[in-house]
């Protein structure tokens, strides 16, 4: 989810305002079923939208460590109903337009039986979007991205491979973070195909009511801010900006507004994520205080955006009263 000089060890570190958001749930609900019935070709994306992200072994997590973030999972989720969504490590690209399954703790059965208790206790959604990353960050997989978008038989082969995953196994989408290492052989025609593939992904995952969300973020020539807010303005898709992941509140606004500003220009704030790192960027190892969580979900609520991603599990717990805010 981060740029790799971000290494893993910096990765590492109701009232539940249940009625409220039930009824933004089942208002969802009802936006995506009369988009079926009606037979619109691209629906909005669900929001709000409160995922977290859980990064497993990539991050260094074991499996005792995972199964705590699972039941904090499910407990904000369930419980106090302050998270909607999940995304985590699971899939990659490989050579030739490969779908790599990688071998980390399956957490699926128990994203399951949170979704599945979800919707039984709250009659509420929770989606789930596994990541389709570049870790562990060869050298090649800048190559391996345009031998994808650059022959139409391995898009296709590979968009096939995903949906009959998501099929299996009920995804609600997928999550796009794809991060070259070498920055530097990033050409705009790169840039370019890369917006073009994430569309055709998405139109293709549409048909079978799937999203698409990506990472982007400000270090990379691959993410053009431009080409983003306006490349998914009428698909299913949620572009999720990392260049938030700031420890300076002025930075951070800085950022912010920057990526504001682009999808408001193009009529896309809808599509537009924030993400928020829970650890301190200049500070190492501590963790994001309370107040700077705050700070930040109040601008983000000021300027009406409604999808926040957040890297990653598990959360502090002073983070329950910001996420509340958001819902409110």
């Amino acid at each position: 989810m981060l740029n790799s000089s971000h290494s893993a060890s910096n990765k590492k570190k109701k009232k539940k305002g249940g009625q409220r958001l039930s009824f933004k749930i089942m208002s969802v609900q009802i936006l995506i079923l009369i988009c079926g019935l009606i037979g619109i070709v691209y629906c909005s994306f669900p929001s709000p939208l409160a995922m977290v992200w859980l990064c497993l072994e990539p991050c260094g997590y074991d499996e005792a460590a995972t199964s705590s973030q699972l039941e904090q999972l499910s407990n904000l989720t369930i419980s106090e109903q302050v998270i909607n969504a999940v995304s985590f490590e699971r899939y990659g690209l490989g050579p030739n337009g490969t779908l790599v399954i990688h071998n980390y703790t399956n957490v699926i059965p128990q994203l399951q039986w949170i979704q599945q208790t979800n919707e039984a206790e709250n009659n509420g959604m929770f989606y789930t979007f596994p990541m389709l990353s570049s870790y562990p960050y060869p050298n090649e997989f800048l190559a391996w991205m345009r031998e994808l978008w650059n022959s139409s038989e391995l898009t296709q082969s590979f968009i096939r491979s995903c949906i009959s995953e998501a099929l299996r196994y009920n995804f609600s989408g997928f999550n796009v973070d794809f991060e070259p290492n070498d920055t530097s052989e990033i050409t705009n025609e790169d840039a370019s195909n890369y917006v073009a593939f994430l569309n055709t992904f998405a139109e293709q995952l549409e048909i079978y009511d799937l999203y698409l969300t990506m990472d982007y973020a400000s270090w990379s020539p691959l993410w053009n801010l431009t080409l983003l807010s306006d490349g998914l303005a009428t698909k299913t898709g949620l572009n999720i900006d990392m260049s938030t992941y700031t420890s300076s509140y002025d930075e951070w606004l800085y950022v912010f507004n920057v990526s504001v500003q682009a999808f408001q220009s193009n009529h896309n704030l809808q599509r537009l994520g924030i993400g928020l790192a829970t650890w301190n960027l200049t500070n190492g190892q501590s963790d994001l205080t309370a107040n700077a969580v705050m700070e930040r979900i109040q601008v983000i609520k000021l300027y009406n955006v409604t999808h926040i991603g957040i890297w990653d599990m598990p959360l502090p717990d002073y983070w329950l009263q910001p996420l509340q805010a958001f819902w409110d």
